[in-house]
């Protein structure tokens, strides 16, 4: 009897560690029970301890995979099967259980790297994150950190900036245009910011050309976040910001902050009120041909300013 009701106790939770019933004192009736009826069958935990064992030596192998492939992507002769393989692990891992090791992986601020295989590893996070958006959206922050890394990197060229303002709207699209279509602004709000504060940290930079890819990722995320009724919600307050930028000396891009001013009038966010700060703040500073440039701009998209 002893004997039957251990087994169904045992028989009830398979696969938890905690199933082991407290010492007790041997009972030399039940022993002799045990004894008769033969061998105890082996304890169900050994399957579940043996499978661990393997899955993190299945998710080793995958990760010396990609270490590899990312190893040859500075290689002109191995560049294009590295990018292929890549592609083919990220679109289907073995588990999402793979997402946060490919995304440090792919984020990892390796020294030496060429300018094509910095902007395949931006190319190959834009392409994780769309694969797999919700294994993907607790590390955003990390890939958007990544991104702004890049844009500072005296090592990355234009096509390294251009890279950052593709993958900045395409992870927009990814994770702000839902938002912006829903009309959730409280909820858009929180990962605007997300995209944001990095590139306005990028702004500090007293370097025109990672000045204007900050600027240039401003926009593409605005753009990719799409018109909605959450748009005005989310980039309400952007336009405030971009005129105390363009206020300040220390900004040497503000040309391109004009890009921006323009994706937030296509997305309707509330557009002419900082428009005009944004001319005041011109005249003021004497930025006559920046001046010229935003008049010019407004007259193509249709606004009549003078």
């Amino acid at each position: 009897m002893a004997t039957a009701l251990s087994k169904s106790a045992v028989k009830s939770h398979p696969r938890s560690p905690t199933t082991a019933q407290p010492p007790t004192t041997p009972n030399p009736g039940s022993s002799a029970a045990s004894a008769g009826g033969g061998a105890a069958p082996p304890p169900p935990s050994s399957a579940a301890a043996g499978a661990a064992p393997s899955k993190n030596a299945a998710m080793a192998e995958l990760k010396s995979r990609v270490l590899a492939a990312l190893a040859k992507l500075s290689d002109r002769d191995t560049h294009h099967i590295a990018v292929e393989e890549l592609d083919r692990i990220i679109r289907a891992p073995p588990s999402t259980d793979a997402v946060p090791m490919l995304l440090n992986a792919l984020a990892s601020d390796s020294q030496g790297l060429a300018s094509p295989a910095r902007r395949e590893s931006l190319r190959l996070l834009a392409t994780l994150c769309a694969s797999h958006p919700d294994a993907a959206a607790p590390h955003l922050h990390k890939v958007l950190a990544h991104l702004a890394r890049r844009l500072k990197d005296p090592a990355s060229d234009t096509s390294v900036r251009d890279a950052c303002r593709d993958v900045a709207g395409q992870l927009a699209a990814v994770y702000l245009r839902p938002l912006s279509a829903s009309g959730v602004a409280e909820a858009g709000n929180a990962t605007v910011t997300l995209f944001v504060k990095p590139l306005f940290e990028v702004m500090g930079e007293q370097s025109k050309a990672v000045q204007g890819g900050a600027a240039a990722c401003l926009a593409k995320a605005v753009e990719g976040a799409g018109p909605g009724p959450g748009a005005i919600g989310m980039f309400g307050k952007l336009g405030p910001r971009i005129c105390k930028l363009l206020s300040g000396q220390g900004v040497q891009a503000k040309a391109a902050l004009l890009g921006v001013m323009g994706s937030l009038a296509q997305v309707g966010a509330p557009f002419l009120s900082f428009v005009v700060r944004a001319l005041c703040c011109m005249i003021l500073l004497k930025e006559y041909q920046i001046l010229e440039g935003l008049a010019n701009y407004l007259s193509c998209k249709g606004h009549v300013v003078f």
